[in-house]
Formats: C-alpha cells, structure tokens, sequence
C-alpha cells in the first residue's frame, strides 16, 4: 500500500452539521413552508455554494418562494444558527501528523459562521471552499492542482467525505477514500491505515 502523506476531509456531515429542523421551525413560524424550502435549496444551493449565486439574492429568493415577508438578513442569520460542529473531529484532526487540507462545497453565509466558531487556519494547511473558488469540490482541476502543489501522486491522498457519490468520484480520481459515517468508525479506519499515532 502507497504511503500515505496528504488527507482532504469534507465539512458537511463530517466535522459539522446542519440543524435542518431549526431552520423549519423558524420558517414556519414566520408562515413559510418546508417542503417549499427543501425544492428551492434543492435547485439553488448548488449554485450558491459554487457562488454563482450572491448570499442577497440566494435569501431574498427563498423569501419569495416561500411567500414570506421576513428580511433576508434575518433569515441568513438565523441559518447561521443551524450549524452543529463536532469538536471531538476538530480535536482529532489536530492531531493527525501529516497535511491536511479542508475541500468543501459551502456557501458564503455558512462559511462565515464556520470561521466564527472554529480557527480552520489552526487545524488544516489549507483551506478551500467552493464558494471561494467558484467550482466544485471535486472538480479535477482543483484536484490536479493539490497533487501538484504537494508534489504527490493521487494514490498518497486520502479523501474523506460522508457522500457516496463524492467518495465514487474521489477513487475514479485516483484517491484512496474513507466514506465518513461516524466519528468511532472512522477511528478504527485510520488506525487500520496507521494514520493515528498510538
């Protein structure tokens, strides 16, 4: 087995996540509708988190969707508030001694929270959003660009994220992948690669 020197960790539903039902709650009270939200973001988001999308109009346009009056600043803030981080994976990935680089598709909204809440330049050597290069995660350009930067072939990087089909496009890449499911399996997964120190 190639040695590994460079791990790439998601966000999303890895090291934080998202209290949908917050979200809902606050929405309708205001007199909006879930399942009005859920299409929009299912349309939209993509495009925000890529920011293609301004974070005024990206809110101003779920207001409108969902026929609702309330600010558009009040409703980024109160999705500010959704944001759940798991400090035992901030804690452990502090810990892990090789490069490590944080890739996550994140909106700009969200992306301010996460630098409110936690110091990313003390955990990782690099961080890189979406929003902040206006391309997927996973686009392999950006891939290529961090195997040039760090001089490795692609079988050195260790990818992990909780999404199959980000996980399927990672190994068609060339990266080995951990498929994040949980803080306790992925433990025995990285000491299976001899990635903790013990």
């Amino acid at each position: 087995m190639v040695k590994l020197k460079l791990l790439i960790f998601d966000f999303g539903d890895v090291i934080g996540h998202f209290d949908i039902h917050h979200f809902d709650r606050f929405i309708k009270v205001n007199s909006g509708s879930s399942d009005k939200i859920r299409s929009f973001f299912k349309r939209n988001k993509p495009y925000f988190d890529r920011g293609h999308i301004s974070e005024r109009s990206f809110w101003i346009n779920l207001g409108k969707t969902i026929e609702s009056d309330i600010p558009w600043r009040a409703i980024a803030k109160n999705n500010q508030k959704n944001l759940m981080i798991d400090y035992r994976m901030v804690n452990l990935i502090k810990t892990i001694p090789l490069t490590k680089i944080l890739l996550s598709n994140m909106d700009k909204t969200t992306v301010s929270q996460i630098k409110k809440e936690i110091d990313l330049q003390e955990i990782f050597d690099e961080v890189i959003f979406s929003c902040d290069i206006m391309k997927d995660k996973l686009d392999w350009d950006i891939l290529n660009n961090i195997c040039k930067k760090y001089n490795l072939n692609r079988k050195q990087v260790l990818f992990i994220d909780d999404f199959l089909g980000n996980i399927e496009k990672a190994n068609k890449f060339g990266f080995q992948t951990i498929q994040f499911k949980n803080y306790e399996l992925l433990l025995k997964e990285m000491a299976e690669l001899k990635i903790l120190q013990r």
